[in-house]
């Protein structure tokens, strides 16, 4: 970026995408409704073109942050619920030990997909991805991309995704079910579905 353009736009704030907006004001219990409408910036150095893909791109990659943050949080739960059941199964008599090795079975699938998805690294990335675009008061976002590197990521992000799903839903059918019902028969609380 060219040194005057990177001095004026810093100079501006936060970047705000050319569309009609309704902005709602709150004090209380008064609210105040009013529609804006933003207009290309004439020395956004963008097309329309680029505008509107740079757009798109934010909205797709938008909610990742928060769903990496869900997952990880559901997952964390889940792993936190075998393992009380497996205090509860260890404190039984007579202990059913195929119950607690099947639950530690479980309990490494679970922390396997939590290591792919639901690390810091991931969460990271998926935080990095859209951050490169949105401001702050402190920060302008650039102006540039995306890049098909950048849509690469999303993608890959979004496999992940639909890969955890596709593995807890399994999961819940095909393992945490049955075990439930054993846990139920064997007097022990069971694990559940996701929250």
């Amino acid at each position: 970026m060219t040194p005057w353009l990177q001095e004026t736009l810093a100079s501006r704030g936060p970047y705000v995408h050319p569309a009609a907006y309704t902005v709602t004001v709150r004090a209380g219990d008064y609210e105040a409704a009013t529609d804006v409408i933003v207009r290309p910036d004439p020395m956004d150095p963008l097309t329309a073109e680029e505008r509107e893909r740079r757009w798109e791109f934010i909205l797709a990659a938008y909610d990742l942050p928060q769903e990496a943050r869900e997952w990880a949080e559901s997952l964390e739960s889940l792993d936190g619920r075998i393992q009380a059941a497996v205090t509860a199964a260890e404190a039984a008599t007579p202990v059913p030990g195929d119950i607690v090795r099947d639950l530690g079975a479980l309990r490494s699938a679970v922390q396997g997909i939590s290591s792919e998805v639901g690390g810091p690294q991931f969460q990271r990335s998926a935080s990095g991805l859209i951050g490169s675009f949105t401001t702050s008061a402190s920060r302008q976002g650039t102006l540039e991309g995306p890049t098909a590197e950048m849509w690469n990521e999303l993608e890959q992000i979004r496999r992940a995704f639909a890969g955890v799903r596709e593995q807890i839903a399994a999961m819940e059918t095909e393992r945490i079910a049955p075990l439930d019902r054993r846990l139920r028969a064997a007097g022990l609380p069971a694990i559940g579905g996701r929250n």
